[in-house]
């Protein structure tokens, strides 16, 4: 019966069925085996339930462990750590200190990191954490971001910096900790620092969207809503978490309007880059209705709606350059390049001159809009045109910025 609940234990794959096999080992009268309480306090750990297995049931089954003379491992003293994770568990906690260093595992890297993580959880304060870590033989990237985490949950700004500044090697758990914990410390000052210092995108580590999202949050959270909505404009990928931020934001400062106005452009957003194109013309139709006034960003995201779903078709081209023109507020070059791009999907030259005006009116010295309509002009054949919009650039002394391409070569980020 015992080797049967063991493999029943080993194959539970939920919370559910792990309270249900120990309630059959507690009717089987198994509790008390020196093969079940290990295998039940592993099986805890891999679903995060190690508060489930007590840390004196752990302390326990060491115990039996000594005096069955079975040597124990690095992975011993980690599970045992992880079990004593609450300041009622410090004292007991010690004693597994001792233990580690009695039996030669003081040397380990793996169980210095578990021995740092206990103190960090467990202490008042963290001089016994840092004693740990300064005392280490031996530091991975692990070690300083959990000594740089613990400082920064603690609000202990000035020491986590100063760690920050002394670690070797960076990883992007690393730059999260900080902003993160910089944002909600309300030091957005030094969170702006830390993370203008972030690795650009395509080096090594990069901005994630953790980081942008906490950024977002701080400054949100502080009323800085003008930082936060440009840190949203400029994040290159969103997700769910990144958007309620910016929607959170809103709602903290009392913006309701922007806050749903948000919400529909995710709405709409996630529709259309899902091939919802007809959902998310009929959700941005609604969104007028209700007296929402959408901006141009959520006007940019229903023309690419349109655009990739084929839904801007050759007769309707011009129906869609009428309603931009009628639109509430006044339509950037963002948008008449928008539309221009439609002219050339779509085979459409008639518009080019029109839109081609109305963005040379807005953006004259902009070289991203003059290469685009002049590549358009080639598209169609009118090299006139591109030879003056070339003429143009060159007279203004504006350069296209290049191509490139790039490829990844150990840790490093190669551009030709």
């Amino acid at each position: 019966m015992e080797q049967k609940m063991l493999r029943i234990l080993q194959n539970c794959k939920n919370i559910r069925e792990l309270k249900q096999t120990h309630l059959q080992i507690f009717i089987h009268g198994l509790q008390h085996s020196d093969f079940m309480l290990p295998k039940l306090i592993t099986v805890s750990s891999a679903f995060n339930l190690l508060d489930y297995a007590t840390h004196k049931e752990a302390l326990r089954v060491y115990s039996r462990m000594k005096a069955l003379m079975v040597e124990a491992n690095s992975f011993t003293f980690t599970f045992l750590l992880k079990c004593f994770e609450t300041s009622q568990a410090l004292e007991d906690g010690r004693v597994i200190h001792g233990e580690i260093l009695k039996l030669g595992f003081g040397s380990s890297v793996f169980v210095q990191n578990s021995l740092l993580g206990f103190y960090a959880n467990c202490s008042e304060n963290l001089g016994s954490a840092y004693r740990v870590f300064e005392e280490m033989p031996e530091r991975d990237v692990i070690s300083w971001n959990s000594m740089i985490s613990a400082y920064m949950t603690r609000g202990e700004i000035q020491s986590a910096i100063g760690l920050l500044d002394k670690m070797p090697e960076r990883n992007i758990v690393t730059w999260n900790s900080v902003v993160c914990g910089l944002s909600k410390a309300g030091n957005m000052e030094l969170a702006h620092s830390v993370f203008e210092q972030m690795p650009l995108r395509n080096e090594l580590p990069e901005k994630t969207v953790v980081s942008w999202t906490a950024m977002i949050s701080g400054y949100a959270t502080n009323g800085d809503l003008k930082s936060a909505e440009n840190i949203f404009n400029h994040m290159p990928v969103k997700n769910v978490v990144s958007w309620n931020a910016m929607i959170s934001g809103y709602v903290h400062n009392h913006e309701f309007d922007q806050a749903l106005c948000v919400f529909h452009h995710m709405l709409i957003n996630g529709l259309a880059v899902n091939g919802k194109c007809r959902e998310a013309i009929n959700l941005f139709d609604k969104m007028c209705l209700e007296g929402t006034k959408p901006d141009d960003v959520i006007f940019i995201a229903v023309l690419s709606a349109c655009t990739h779903g084929g839904l801007v078709e050759e007769g309707k081209l011009e129906e869609a350059v009428r309603f931009t023109a009628r639109m509430h507020l006044k339509p950037n070059a963002v948008i008449w390049a928008t539309l221009l791009f439609c002219c050339k999907i779509h085979g459409n030259g008639d518009l080019l001159n029109s839109m081609t005006e109305k963005i040379m009116d807005q953006e004259p010295s902009n070289p991203s809009y003059l290469t685009l309509v002049s590549n358009l002009s080639a598209s169609f054949g009118r090299w006139e045109d591109v030879l003056s919009f070339r003429v143009a650039m060159r007279q203004q002394r504006m350069e296209k910025v290049p191509g490139c391409s790039s490829i990844q070569v150990g840790n490093r980020v190669m551009n030709f």
